[in-house]
């Protein structure tokens, strides 16, 4: 049988709810064809979504209907034979809010998912009811607006994230337009917050080096590999190899390696409680009273780096900054002898301290 929408041949899987229920999690995601463009996503949680799939132009897309047992496959395989618009009109904001955070923060920010995602599950929790295609400009415009009244750099962030998620419901035609495409911080009267600068003091980091307990390991695994403090928080020992360390993932999407020091090794044995990245700030500035973040350390680490002698190219490797496209097709060679080679360097800078 050949699905006329999408141009594939599918096998009409006649699954019953029962069947559906019993279906094992899988050892790794897979997606099952139902037939009539209407697909089955198993995750290896076990949880079951419908996803319907077509064929637009010369491009194939892809629409979230909701999560099994929610919907049932009777009504699933109603909706994907109705028209886009009415599929879109059944689904809710914090219904494709809680899609997009899945698919499209999850992966990318491992460690901070929960930061990121309050855009949405704090401050935007008052439009989880209303239907997504009823969302306006001026109702996402406003969050942020009321955000930059109290935290300006927030609200900034705050406004990237909902346009990434504008032009992600888009692309999935759940809404009929990016609605937040011509919006810019600027636009909207959004000061510009500037690039913190914010480097340790000689004192400070003494400080650092000599603090005992709580999550002060943590701290200086950042100050020593210069680590962000969301990557350095899950930190584990299938990630370590000797004195190599394998970050699965990071911020710009991609595996990072990084050489462990003696220092550095010191820091992780005894491990530490995993809390969302606020918890931390607010130990620093409530119990510690330091004026410095975690992502101080990490800029830290950077400008002694410099100062003992290494190159810029070879801190930028060192914190996974992304190259240039030129960079990136013409020079992919092993960078682990300059990232290992800066961190011993950093290393001993530190130790000039202790």
């Amino acid at each position: 049988m050949v699905c006329t929408k999408c141009t594939r041949k599918v096998h009409p899987n006649m699954l019953t709810e029962t069947q559906l229920k019993r279906l094992p999690a899988p050892g790794k995601d897979q997606l099952v064809g139902l037939g009539d463009c209407l697909y089955l996503r198993i995750r290896t949680t076990g949880r079951k979504t419908f996803i319907i799939r077509r064929r637009v132009g010369d491009k194939m897309t892809s629409t979230t209907v909701g999560d099994w047992p929610q919907w049932s496959i009777q009504r699933a395989r109603a909706a994907a034979l109705a028209p886009t618009k009415v599929l879109a009109e059944r689904i809710r904001f914090g219904e494709a809010a809680g899609r997009f955070i899945e698919d499209m923060l999850e992966a990318r920010y491992r460690g901070d998912t929960t930061k990121y995602a309050a855009s949405f599950t704090r401050d935007a929790a008052g439009l989880y009811s209303t239907p997504l295609h009823r969302i306006t400009r001026a109702q996402l415009v406003d969050l942020v607006t009321k955000k930059a009244a109290t935290s300006p750099s927030a609200a900034r962030k705050q406004l990237v994230m909902y346009k990434k998620f504008t032009k992600w419901a888009a692309l999935h035609e759940l809404i009929a337009g990016d609605i937040l495409s011509p919006v810019t911080a600027g636009g909207i009267g959004l000061a510009d917050a500037g690039a913190r600068d914010r480097v340790l003091t000689d004192d400070e980091i003494k400080f650092v080096l000599r603090g005992e307990g709580k999550w002060w390991p943590l701290m200086r695994l950042c100050l020593t590999t210069a680590a962000r403090v969301g990557e350095a928080m899950q930190i584990d020992d299938d990630q370590i190899d000797g004195n190599l360390w394998t970050l699965p993932i990071t911020k710009n999407g991609k595996p990072h390696s990084l050489w462990l020091t003696n220092l550095a090794k010191q820091q992780i044995a005894g491990g530490w409680s995993r809390v969302h990245y606020a918890t931390i700030n607010r130990w620093l500035s409530e119990d510690v009273g330091v004026t410095w973040r975690p992502h101080d350390l990490r800029r830290t680490g950077a400008t002694l780096m410099r100062s003992a002698g290494v190159s810029v190219e070879d801190v930028e490797t060192v914190l996974n900054h992304s190259p240039g496209r030129l960079v990136q097709v013409y020079q992919r060679h092993d960078n682990m002898p300059a990232i290992r080679s800066a961190l011993e360097k950093l290393e001993q800078a530190l130790k000039s301290y202790i």
